[in-house]
């Protein structure tokens, strides 16, 4: 007898704000301090440092419903250039980890040794 393959997610599912859920979905830790940065830049990791590849990185202006969206390189690294100073909601998440999300301030008068760096736990 031969088995058919099963349904597979083939487009992303969107919580309320238009963020990614991952699947399964996982807790979401919320860190209460706002980064302060010049541009939307950074890398995304697991707790030794190492990178995680095809993280979905997204970000809100608060206040919009346009949500700016990127994927993690091969080193974990995610740059969005041209994106205007604001308050700017922000969720990481890939599957089999808990999301992230929290507040990313950009300001050209930021200092320039600001960059995002978001670590990742395994979901559980």
């Amino acid at each position: 007898m031969r088995r058919e393959p099963g349904c597979v997610r083939t487009t992303a599912v969107l919580d309320a704000d238009g963020f990614t859920i991952q699947q399964p979905q996982n807790e979401t830790v919320v860190i209460s301090d706002p980064f302060i940065v010049r541009e939307l830049t950074g890398q995304v990791v697991v707790f030794d440092g190492s990178p995680i590849e095809t993280a979905n990185v997204e970000f809100l202006r608060i206040g919009t419903k346009n949500v700016l969206r990127t994927k993690t390189d091969s080193t974990g690294t995610f740059r969005m250039s041209g994106v205007p100073d604001g308050r700017y909601k922000f969720k990481v998440t890939k599957d089999g980890f808990k999301a992230l999300t929290g507040i990313v301030v950009v300001d050209k008068h930021a200092s320039r040794k600001a960059e995002l760096s978001f670590q990742l736990n395994v979901g559980t």
